[in-house]
């Protein structure tokens, strides 16, 4: 039968429900359309996060990896059952490990480990969630820090346990060799006689007490330790609150020398040299005291002082003593000269009497008396001078000087005399004046002594004028 036909025989109120029936499914049908996209949207999205993280756990695998083998440390991860699950490459060798032995037992391996308890110390890691640190050396002889802790997942469960070896060979031969030039040092500054060193805590007791101590200060270390460090400072030191000034320097600047008399158990001072430096080194904090005994150098010291304050004041007294022999000697020269020169002019009016001069023995003896005046006055002048140098007074007329005309007039003055006594004097000099700056009568005396202090039979002038008359000389 058609459709319509039966459209005909149904009646129009169930038409329409029927209408209204297919309209209402239509709708859940759409509405179900749209969350099955809604849904299949965030599917698409979880699957882009799930990639992210993916790719992201996949890059922190890998940088584990590779710190994992920069590191270097033998590794081995172990589930609930001891079971290997991984392993690090530098635990191969240690306990025999190939790529088919994972999922084997731990300690069905061997290795080269002298470590008995180490199923122990991994069981008690995820049992009772105890850690474990030791050293445990291996059959060729290195030694490892052994660790084991609990293997912790992300949702906090734990999973098993992993075992970690640290070689620290090198640190551990470089800890012993440091611990035996420790002790070695320790028993050398113990055994050290030259020098005190003495080890402060940080509030000043005594902590070390060397026999170099005991030789100086005469106190024993049993007497010393666990006591301050007073008993070796004078009592006007430590009213003045030295020992504590001496740490206070040392604490902010590490070092405080020290140079002082000290005191000894048998009451006698001692001088000592030395200094006291800051100790900031791990487990202990402190000072350390080196002196020596100074004593001997101290007591030469004041020895070379008292000789040297001595020598200063004889010096001053001798000075003083030599100025007043030169103002002596210049008064006396000076006063000498008066009654000379009166001689002198009594000589002359003698010599020029017209009844004397008719008396050969009269002139004689009055030519005698003037030459003996004029000796004496040219000794009394050459004393004066002297007097004039040492005590800073003889002054020089600079002038221009002709040497040649002033060794020729001396030459002529003492020519008699040179013949008298039988010398042959002989006078060569240059034609042309030779000019000098110059004292003329300093000139005069040293040309004048030059030549009559003469005693060969035979003397040259010329090489008196060559050194007084070179070109580069300008002074007297």
């Amino acid at each position: 039968m058609e459709l319509r036909q039966l459209l005909h025989f149904v009646p129009l109120a169930e038409l329409q429900a029927m209408n209204e029936e297919m309209r209402s499914a239509t709708e859940e049908l759409e509405a179900s359309r749209e969350e099955l996209q809604s849904l299949n949207e965030e599917l698409v999205t979880v699957n882009s996060e799930l990639m992210l993280k993916v790719q992201e756990a996949a890059r922190v695998s890998d940088d584990l990896q590779n710190l994992i083998s920069l590191v270097g440390v033998a590794t081995v991860f172990v589930d609930r059952t001891l079971n290997v699950k991984r392993y690090t490459s530098p635990a191969e060798t240690l306990f025999n490990i190939l790529p088919g032995d994972r999922g084997r037992p731990l300690q069905h391996l061997t290795h080269w480990l002298e470590y008995p308890k180490m199923i122990d110390d991994l069981r008690a890691a995820f049992e009772s969630l105890r850690k474990a640190e030791k050293e445990v050396r291996s059959r060729d002889g290195r030694t490892f820090l052994a660790r084991a802790i609990p293997y912790r997942t992300d949702d906090d469960r734990i999973d098993g346990a992993v075992l970690a070896l640290i070689d620290i060979s090198e640190q551990k031969a470089a800890q012993n060799q440091a611990r035996e030039s420790e002790e070695k040092l320790k028993l050398a500054a113990q055994e050290i006689h030259d020098f005190a060193i003495v080890v402060l805590d940080d509030d000043g007791v005594i902590v070390s007490w060397n026999v170099g101590a005991n030789r100086i200060f005469g106190f024993r270390s049993e007497d010393m330790l666990g006591k301050p460090l007073g008993a070796i400072f004078t009592a006007e030191d430590i009213a003045a609150g030295v020992p504590l000034q001496e740490r206070s320097k040392a604490r902010t600047y590490g070092r405080a020398e020290d140079e002082r008399w000290h005191a000894t158990k048998g009451g006698e001072p001692v001088f000592c040299s030395g200094f006291l430096s800051r100790i900031d080194a791990p487990g202990f904090s402190g000072f350390t005291k080196i002196v020596h005994d100074a004593t001997r150098r101290k007591m030469l010291e004041g020895k070379k002082d008292r000789v040297l304050a001595r020598e200063r004041a004889d010096h001053s007294e001798i000075r003083k003593l030599s100025r007043l022999k030169d103002e002596f000697s210049a008064v006396l020269s000076h006063e000498l000269k008066n009654p000379l020169n009166l001689i002198h002019m009594k000589a002359e009016m003698l010599a020029r009497i017209p009844e004397a001069q008719q008396i050969r023995r009269v002139q004689e003896v009055a030519d005698s008396i003037q030459k003996s005046v004029l000796t004496q006055a040219q000794i009394i002048d050459d004393l004066l001078d002297f007097s004039r140098i040492q005590t800073g007074k003889l002054s020089l007329r600079f002038a221009p000087i002709d040497m040649i005309s002033i060794v020729q007039s001396i030459a002529d003055a003492v020519r008699g005399d040179f013949v008298a006594a039988g010398v042959d004097l002989q006078v060569e000099m240059p034609a042309a004046p030779r000019l000098i700056q110059g004292d003329r009568v300093r000139l005069e005396q040293i040309v004048w002594n030059l030549i009559t202090n003469v005693t060969l039979p035979r003397f040259h002038v010329q090489q008196i004028m060559q050194r007084l008359t070179r070109p580069h000389s300008r002074r007297g």
